[in-house]
């Protein structure tokens, strides 16, 4: 039986910033051999990863397949939450800035167009994260500046010193963190970092909070809404390479949404989030936190 393992996630100190806020004592940690077990039976012969974290103490309570959760991807849409840290943390945008989506923008002489035909509307911040509107985040990315996302990357725990982002029109790094990679274990520490700091009065992670629990409950990962285990979390399909169908995916999260006690990233080669990363969150949810009698199903 596999124990659970504490782990330094960056030679930075990613895991050095956890155990630093680390929460008061709570409900006990699930079993990581439980949480290996599930994860693997969740991934089945998709190729990807999965990295789950302790939210109490300093555990990694599942890395599958081993060594697969440091390796690094394109973030796609999931970069829409550090790019939200980012402008909070500036003060460059609120919870209640408001961009139009029209359905298409204009970026360096190329026309980007909105997963809703014709537009999503005007919308505001928790919104706009919970829908992962790209024309919204295009705009909002203007108005927050490279240097600031870049900074607030790095205030996250993840190492961009190998940025690649020379070049990358402004807005596609704050929609999709275009010119960057990230790592399994590196999202699963942020959204740790989330669900620590959720509750805490004018912390950024309060609105990134709601708009992880609003993509469940009616954005994109609705199909989640009705687990027992109540996650939040952010989806992401990143394009990888000139075929704009070929994509991968990632849900990342924390679970339970009003008591967290896992944080987890899920990244699929080879599928996007709603047909790959989102099933095997639905999958790996349900045997972690199977449904108690006369509860959801």
């Amino acid at each position: 039986m596999r124990s659970a393992v504490r782990m330094m996630l960056t030679a930075g100190g990613v895991w050095l910033a956890l155990a630093a806020s680390a929460a008061p004592a709570g409900d006990a940690p699930l079993d990581a051999a439980r949480v290996r077990a599930a994860c693997l039976n969740a991934l089945g012969k998709r190729s990807g990863a999965i990295a789950v974290v302790d939210i109490q103490g300093e555990q990694c309570l599942a890395c599958v397949p081993d060594g697969a959760c440091g390796v690094k991807h394109p973030p796609g849409s999931i970069a829409k939450l550090v790019t939200t840290h980012a402008g909070l943390l500036s003060g460059r945008i609120r919870e209640n800035t408001t961009f139009e989506c029209r359905g298409a923008i204009r970026i360096a002489g190329r026309i980007y167009h909105c997963s809703v035909p014709g537009g999503h509307g005007r919308l505001q911040l928790p919104d706009a994260l919970s829908r992962s509107c790209n024309i919204w985040f295009y705009q909002a990315g203007r108005r927050i500046g490279k240097k600031a996302i870049l900074r607030s990357w790095k205030l996250l725990g993840v190492t961009v010193t190998q940025d690649n982002s020379d070049g990358i029109p402004i807005e596609r790094l704050a929609a999709a963190g275009e010119g960057l990679l990230v790592s399994p274990l590196e999202m699963a520490a942020i959204c740790r970092t989330i669900a620590l700091k959720k509750d805490v009065p004018g912390s950024p992670c309060r609105t990134l909070a709601e708009g992880m629990e609003e993509a469940v409950a009616h954005g994109t990962a609705q199909a989640l809404a009705g687990l027992p285990a109540r996650p939040a979390g952010k989806t992401g399909s990143p394009e990888h390479s000139a075929d704009p169908a070929r994509r991968h995916g990632w849900f990342v999260g924390y679970a339970p949404r009003d008591r967290p006690r896992i944080a987890f990233a899920i990244f699929c080669l080879e599928g996007n989030a709603y047909s790959s990363a989102v099933p095997v969150a639905d999958k790996m949810l349900r045997n972690l936190f199977p449904a108690k009698p006369g509860g959801p199903r």
